[in-house]
């Protein structure tokens, strides 16, 4: 059999961004470029996760967490420069600039923050199974109002699409990951108010019931500048959304999709607007000299499934892979618990 690969939020992202982009990525294993907004996000990510282990110690008051987080940044930025993997500047005086707004940012998201109080669960990991696929990774916060809450925290852009919001398969891993471990898992049942890990729902990957959201760090400074500025914005900090099974379905299908093209070296550049953010756009763009020589190479078979060309296949192969149901009807709906 093929290798049974484990899905992560990133190798899923990244799938969904563009194949080239995850064929370099996974593939080829061509080293990222660090970009300095990922370099601003995982500092942003680290002040949140530690945000009430460190109230009351390293800060008291709006200010105070302002005055860390450039501190955090200082320190951030030395550490990236003493590495082999250098940041990626977009300009000399960058990581200037970050450090300047990001005493804005801070400011107007501590009130946010303390006003909301701490999560049930931090950084949650999970890693759970279903035939031929593991999913593994950490939600950045389970928060329980009248309904469970499943949040993500995005750093960069203020802004969210409604494609993404309604589709982004990240939060739908998230809800089915939630579902799982308050099945495997008493103690998560408990603190999440399931009486005996009742989630309900026991033919589906998916809880309807549960609220996914993406809170954007940077929007409550972005919206207060403007109201400085004395423009009016509609930006929203928070972007709710729900998820159903025929989402997670639509995940398996696009991860097979992704496994099917790899596997066969159907791979090319979808050059766009989006390439201009890419940590891979260097390497990509060296692939414009293989435009003419076919196929890329599979240096790793990734499904046994879809390791035999189709010209080679034998007619009864094609009939078998025609027929197969492409649903959740194909394989089982129970989760398998990783240890």
């Amino acid at each position: 059999m093929g290798r049974q690969l484990e899905w992560s939020s990133t190798r899923i992202d990244t799938a969904n961004y563009c194949l080239m982009r995850y064929h370099l990525k996974y593939i080829e294993k061509i080293e990222p470029l660090r970009l300095s907004v990922y370099l601003k996000g995982d500092l942003l990510h680290h002040l949140i996760q530690d945000l009430w282990k460190n109230f009351g110690k390293k800060y008291s008051n709006a200010e105070e967490f302002a005055s860390y987080a450039q501190r955090m940044w200082d320190y951030f930025c030395i550490r990236a420069e003493k590495s082999e993997r250098k940041v990626a500047w977009r300009f000399p005086e960058e990581r200037w600039t970050m450090k300047r707004d990001l005493e804005g940012v801070c400011l107007n998201l501590f009130p946010i923050l303390m006003e909301e109080g701490p999560p049930i669960f931090s950084e949650l990991a999970f890693k759970f199974g279903i035939p031929g696929k593991i999913f593994r990774g950490r939600i950045d916060e389970i928060r329980k109002r009248e309904l469970i809450v499943i949040r993500d925290y995005k750093s960069g852009k203020p802004y969210m699409g409604e494609m993404k919001l309604k589709f982004d398969p990240q939060l739908t891993v998230y809800n089915a990951a939630l579902k799982s471990l308050i099945e495997q898992n008493d103690d998560i049942a408990r603190k999440l108010g399931f009486d005996g890990r009742n989630v309900f729902y026991e033919d589906s990957f998916i809880n309807p019931d549960f609220i996914q959201e993406f809170f954007m760090l940077e929007a409550p400074f972005l919206i207060k500048r403007r109201e400085q500025e004395g423009k009016k914005t509609s930006t929203p900090f928070i972007h709710q959304a729900k998820r159903t099974n025929e989402h997670f379905l639509e995940v398996i299908n696009m991860i097979d999709g992704a496994q099917r093209a790899v596997s066969l070296g159907n791979i090319y550049p979808e050059r766009g607007r989006k390439c201009d953010d890419c940590d891979m756009k260097y390497a990509c763009e060296k692939k414009i000299k293989d435009v003419c020589k076919g196929q890329f190479p599979v240096k790793e078979q990734l499904s046994l499934d879809f390791s035999v060309p189709l010209f080679a296949q034998s007619q009864e192969q094609k009939k078998a892979a025609k027929g197969r149901d492409k649903t959740q009807k194909r394989f089982a709906f129970r989760y398998a618990k990783q240890n």
